[in-house]
């Protein structure tokens, strides 16, 4: 499983990974593209026969939920 400050190659693209959360028994991927133009996206990472699965997230509800869960957790650690 990739881990918060690791990278991983997606379709070719290298991201690093931003930050990590788990949502409805779901584990999330805040990544960034390591190139001159910056792409944020949110990942879903799974193990699928121990290999490691990785899907970026595509649906908007989906996404919204994400980063509503992910912003939570930013401000819960703000306050810590």
């Amino acid at each position: 499983m990739i881990n918060q400050g690791e990278s991983v190659i997606i379709d070719g693209q290298e991201y690093f990974c931003a930050d990590t959360i788990e949502l409805d028994g779901k584990q999330y991927l805040y990544i960034v593209t390591a190139t001159d133009s910056l792409e944020f996206c949110f990942a879903e990472q799974s193990m699928l026969n121990n290999e490691l699965q990785i899907r970026i997230v595509g649906d908007h509800a989906e996404k919204d939920k994400i980063l509503t869960a992910l912003q939570a957790k930013i401000e819960q650690k703000a306050h810590n």
